[in-house]
């Protein structure tokens, strides 16, 4: 006779086994995008090309920290590609998750709701497609988590193996999700809550008698690898490039810099403008430095960067503040600053001297700064800080489609080697070939493009004898962008285009309007497929927004369970965490929104999908009354 508990676990690894078939299925012909973003995604893929430490200084070589290009070069050392592994991984992490919360709350169903919720998601599915630090993250904090409730399970000192490989994944977890991204102080969050509560429970926390102090594992020891891991990555950048610097926006003399520009006091700025024109003219007064990078600031550079941030901010002729920073070390790289790091730093280091002097000597008024990369400016973006908290809110708690627009594939052939090197891209890029004939005038033009612009025009070939009026044509295409109309440019100038999804090979087609062309199309041959989750992701955002809002409602009504039994049992403690650790990033991004760049964005929130499935699980547990032995 078989135990009914064996063949409940039987039941639960094969629901966990057609899950991970299913999900595998669904994205595996993924492929991480190749996009030209210098400042963000290729800057990782060129990061891991160069072994991150390779290569010569400039403005662009350590500018972000460089675990995810880590990441990515261990992949290319193994041969995996980078779109697969990221979800092998991530379902190997959730795996442990779920293992974690059976074990934790005696409910094995609920680590199968936790496994299938996080397996689907919609953001995981297509912010997957990115090369960015965000999706590593969401995988190690997926991890981190998981062995943080392991070690709460073994916290008797029995299970030692359990023990032992939670306690590493937790401690070296935590130090590489902190420096995987330049927010990494929100994970204090949960600590800091898990810091005070141990000084209510001294004895089980501080007073190891026959077990083991839980502030030890769970608060000091990832602490302690936080700091190891901090110092070990600055001091490679001074060795390497005489800066003490876990990456060089964090480098003493340019934060200086940003925040004493940043306090230059003129009176109320515009929303998401920190540093004004005006400001900007006064340090070149006060800082006979900083009016070094004057030609560059007034010259091509600046205006490129007024051009970007002015289609986002809507402020015509400034920088907004998301963008301020990187046109700083663009002016200053122009100007000749950043010939070396140590230089760079000089540099910003005596602006940041000079005003201050001028602070000191009342020759420039000075605002208070809590921060070098905030507006200190409160009172300006408080009135739209509740609905940024809102929007932000919302992101986590239902998926939309309209938030996982994905960029487009405009990366130059060089950068596109560098994406198939390193993050093993398997998909070539997109070909095109159309070819047929045109009733237009002689001397028409016609070309592939997209809605903004035509990659090459060409003229109509010679005139076709079965088609009166006609002339033939051929046009292909062949790189990362992949067109999506068909234009047509008459003698006189005007233009018209047809979508190429409207066209079929031996069918006709009309590029209407005035012009009234008509259009045949003789062959039509293209690479390009529809991707198998694609039809599916506007579903699962609709059913992701019933299970997001059904959570919300569990951790209610936990929390309504643990304020009547006045009472923090070790699920309800998980449930605080949990929250705190949303709450955090929330306030953070919503505060961002307001005053700086959008933090609406699916990617931001990624991080912390996890520990929102975990609120909703230790919300529904506490209902259910599972709390017992914890």
């Amino acid at each position: 006779m078989i135990n009914k508990n064996v063949l409940s676990r039987r039941g639960w690894w094969i629901f966990i086994a057609l899950v991970i078939i299913a999900r595998l299925y669904l994205s595996g012909d993924r492929d991480i995008i190749a996009t030209n973003s210098p400042h963000d995604e290729y800057w990782y893929i060129h990061a891991a090309f160069n072994k991150i430490w390779g290569g010569s200084y400039n403005e662009m070589s350590f500018m972000h920290l460089p675990t995810y290009s880590a990441w990515l070069d261990f992949l290319y050392i193994l041969g995996m590609p980078a779109r697969l592994a990221i979800d092998v991984f991530w379902l190997l992490a959730v795996g442990y998750l779920a293992f974690a919360i059976q074990r934790f709350t005696r409910i094995a169903w609920l680590g199968g709701v936790v496994f299938a919720f996080l397996a689907f998601h919609p953001y995981i599915i297509i912010v997957f497609d990115r090369a960015l630090a965000e999706t590593f993250l969401t995988v190690v904090s997926a991890a981190v988590l998981a062995a943080a409730i392991e070690l709460w399970n073994c916290r008797d000192g029995q299970t030692t193996l359990r023990g032992r490989v939670a306690l590493i994944i937790y401690v070296f977890g935590f130090a590489v999700a902190y420096h995987t991204r330049k927010e990494g102080i929100v994970l204090a969050a949960p600590l800091i809550l898990l810091a005070g509560w141990s000084l209510i429970d001294r004895p089980r926390w501080w007073r190891g008698v026959d077990k083991p102090a839980l502030v030890v594992p769970l608060l000091l020891a990832p602490l302690f690898s936080t700091f190891l891991l901090g110092a070990l990555l600055s001091g490679i950048n001074y060795l390497k490039w005489g800066v003490w610097a876990r990456y060089e926006l964090a480098a003493p003399g340019y934060e200086r810099a940003v925040a004493a520009l940043n306090s230059i006091d003129i009176g109320r700025t515009p929303l998401q403008i920190t540093v004004t024109k005006e400001m900007i003219k006064r340090a070149y007064q006060e800082s006979p430095t900083f009016s070094e990078l004057k030609p560059a600031m007034e010259g091509a550079t600046g205006q490129q960067w007024i051009a970007i941030s002015s289609a986002f901010t809507a402020v015509p002729g400034e920088i907004g503040n998301g963008w301020f920073y990187w046109a700083l070390r663009d002016v200053a790289a122009h100007a000749g600053w950043h010939a070396s790091a140590k230089v760079a730093d000089r540099k910003y280091g005596a602006v940041a001297d000079e005003l201050e002097l001028a602070f000191a000597a009342g020759r420039l008024k000075k605002k208070f700064m809590l921060s070098s990369f905030l507006d200190p400016d409160f009172e300006k973006w408080a009135p739209s800080l509740p609905s940024s908290l809102y929007n932000v809110s919302q992101l986590v708690v239902q998926p939309s489609v309209s938030s996982l627009a994905s960029p487009s594939e405009n990366a130059s052939p060089t950068q596109f080697d560098e994406f198939v090197r390193l993050a093993g891209r398997r998909a070539p890029p997109s070909r095109l070939k159309l070819s047929g004939w045109v009733v237009a005038p002689a001397g028409s033009l016609i070309g592939l493009g997209g809605a903004q612009s035509t990659f090459a025009w060409q003229r109509l070939g010679d005139s076709r004898p079965d088609v009166p009026g006609a002339y033939a044509f051929a046009v292909s295409s062949m790189g990362i962008e992949a067109p999506t109309e068909l234009h047509l440019q008459l003698p006189d100038g005007q233009q018209k285009s047809v979508m190429l999804t409207a066209l079929k090979a031996g069918a006709t087609a009309n590029f209407g309007g005035s012009m009234g062309a008509l259009l045949g199309i003789d062959s039509l041959e293209s690479n390009s497929k529809s991707l198998r989750a694609d039809r599916w992701i506007s579903k699962l955002c609709t059913v992701y927004e019933w299970v997001g809002y059904l959570f919300c409602l569990a951790t209610v009504g936990g929390l309504l369970v643990m304020a009547v039994r006045r009472k923090l049992s070790g699920v309800a403690l998980m449930l605080v965490l949990m929250v705190s650790a949303i709450v955090a990033r929330v306030a953070l991004f919503g505060i961002l929104d307001a005053s700086s760049w959008s933090g609406v964005q699916a990617r931001y929130i990624l991080p912390i999908i996890p520990f929102f499935a975990c609120m909703g699980a230790f919300g529904t547990a506490l209902m259910e009354g599972f709390n017992k032995k914890a």
